[in-house]
């Protein structure tokens, strides 16, 4: 990313947290501040552990090559893709391109984009993992009904579905298949578009490997 680029991205941002004071309002995030009080220093603690142990999770996934980045890179990576999901309109979609934006001078688009689909896959397995304890938990200590607890059944079986789908699609070259797939829905400049990137986008499949 350029200095240009990150000088625009800045002003933007900037842009962007100066909007969002002015519409809640000054004052009402100033009486918030004041009514959490001290409460405010553990429970900003406790989502600085949150994300380190994010962070520390997606490092230690990377490869241990010369050109991965730090454990301080990843978790402010990490951060600030977060909190521009949280500010991106209607879907959460800021922070994975910030993060291929920020890991592509030093590893590459491609690698970069594997990179985050990691980062990615990571997330929605550790969300499917957090739903399948829940349920369970739910099945064999809670007072069910019938119907609630049949429910629960198909609900659990949903989530062992999705989680079968995840942890295949990591193993089993993704990408590739996926781009293979639209190459046969036979529209030409999507179809020449991938064609030409199927070295990038092997090397995006190796990276979830």
């Amino acid at each position: 990313m350029t200095r240009s680029w990150r000088l625009l991205l800045a002003l933007a941002g900037t842009a962007l947290l100066v909007a969002m004071v002015w519409v809640i309002g000054p004052d009402v995030i100033a009486n918030g501040v004041r009514e959490a009080g001290w409460w405010l220093l553990p429970i900003l603690a406790l989502h600085a552990v949150v994300y380190a142990l994010n962070a520390l999770a997606w490092w230690v996934a990377l490869p241990p090559t010369a050109d991965r980045p730090s454990l301080g890179a990843a978790f402010r990576i990490s951060v600030i893709g977060f909190a521009m999901n949280f500010v991106t309109p209607i879907v959460n979609a800021g922070g994975e391109p910030y993060r291929i934006a920020a890991l592509a001078p030093t590893l590459g688009t491609a690698r970069a984009t594997g990179v985050v689909l990691l980062y990615v896959l990571i997330h929605a397995v550790s969300s499917l993992l957090l739903w399948l304890t829940a349920i369970a938990l739910a099945l064999t200590t809670l007072p069910l009904d019938a119907a609630t607890r049949s429910a629960l059944g198909v609900a659990l079986v949903l989530v062992l579905a999705a989680l079968a789908v995840v942890l295949a699609g990591q193993r089993g070259g993704v990408v590739v298949r996926l781009a293979r797939l639209l190459e046969r829905l036979r529209l030409r400049r999507l179809s020449a578009w991938l064609a030409g990137r199927r070295d990038g986008l092997a090397t995006v499949d190796a990276e979830l490997v």
